[in-house]
């Protein structure tokens, strides 16, 4: 999508306005200049409530809501919302609150590692019991922004100081930790927001994401999953059409992340396999292909390594890109009879493409 947003909203009528919810937790592709979430624009003059709204995998903020500050000086309340593997960051203010909301960084790639709460001029901004799990990987908050200062107020909050203490003031910017905090935070959804499509049109939903991604040939991932009304089964299949794996029985209306499935007989050659959400039978087996509108089918590369081999992650940097160092290093192994000719090929593939390597979050890769 680019350097664009999916929701760009303003009151400028000094009203108050609502949205609530909304799930955009597909994402945008990964980009260092991507999509952005909700973004408020400077003539926002009013108070803007957002309640019960999911962003996920954006490059350039989840929730976008500082521009006014230098603007029309509205404000924003943001509760029960969730944000997770977004670049910049998670929670951009200028002035307004957040109280019971997530953020969670789980993705190895640098434009999915942003701040977790970043305040902007003239502040302040109120943060009340929420999760900041960074894991890591950024600033829980950041206070400070071209030369301007803000503030903060924590209270009974949960956050990550893993990343140089977890928190930064930046231009005479004050952070106040009140009662109530910890640095215990927890990756959950908020009451009240929505875990996927079937919660915003209970009625009837579908959607399936299968990317591309490292196996030893004896399992897949499905990234994304869910089927509403019925019970479901994902079924994986060859090219050719040959069955070679299927789910256990899934529940319906329940959005599954990450999903593991056995194959039938392990796979020995990289290639490209579909997934296909099935009904499933009394009895918990496959029962017919779902016909719907929505995304019933997805393929996805697999790359297959060896066990014995090392992965293709060992030729990758910290943005999970095989950059000319890699290459090198996987023609060194392969020259000494380490790696095989297959894998270098795949290195080469990934060096030429410049594309990161997808990395499922419950993929063990030690």
């Amino acid at each position: 999508m680019g350097d664009a947003c999916v929701l760009c909203v303003s009151d400028t009528d000094r009203g108050i306005s609502r949205i609530e919810n909304v799930w955009i937790g597909d994402g945008a592709a990964y980009e260092e200049k991507g999509g952005t979430g909700l973004w408020v624009e400077p003539a926002h003059t009013g108070h803007l409530v957002i309640e019960g709204v999911n962003i996920q995998e954006m490059s350039d903020n989840a929730f976008y809501c500082s521009a006014m500050g230098a603007g029309g000086g509205g404000t924003v309340s943001l509760r029960n919302c969730y944000a997770a593997d977004c670049w910049v960051s998670h929670y951009r203010l200028a002035e307004g609150r957040l109280e019971n909301c997530v953020a969670s960084v789980t993705d190895c790639r640098r434009y999915r590692q942003g701040r977790g709460v970043w305040a902007w001029a003239p502040g302040p901004v109120e943060v009340e019991n929420c999760h900041l799990d960074m894991n890591g990987n950024h600033y829980s908050f950041v206070a400070g922004a071209n030369d301007d200062p803000s503030h903060i107020t924590v209270t009974d909050t949960q956050w990550d100081d893993g990343f140089h203490g977890g928190w930064a003031e930046r231009d005479g910017s004050t952070i106040e930790f009140t009662a109530g905090n910890g640095t215990d935070p927890h990756n959950q959804l908020p009451d009240g927001c929505p875990a996927s499509p079937v919660d915003i049109f209970p009625q009837e939903a579908v959607d399936l994401s299968f990317e591309g991604h490292v196996s030893t040939g004896e399992t897949v991932i499905v990234e994304r999953a869910v089927y509403h009304p019925d019970d479901f089964v994902i079924v994986i299949a060859t090219e050719s059409g040959d069955v070679i794996g299927a789910s256990d029985q899934l529940t319906a209306g329940e959005t599954v992340f990450d999903l593991s499935i056995p194959l039938e007989s392990e796979l020995t050659e990289t290639q490209t396999v579909t997934a296909t959400i099935y009904t499933a039978t009394s009895d918990g087996g496959v029962g017919d292909p779902v016909q719907s509108a929505g995304r019933v089918r997805d393929t996805a590369e697999l790359t297959i390594i060896r066990e014995d081999e090392p992965y293709l992650l060992t030729y990758m940097n910290e943005h999970c890109v095989v950059d000319t160092t890699g290459l090198k290093s996987a023609i060194t192994a392969w020259r000494n009879g380490t790696v095989s000719l297959d894998l270098l090929r795949t290195v080469i593939d990934y060096w030429r493409s410049s594309e990161p390597l997808r990395l499922p979050a419950s993929y063990d890769y030690d």
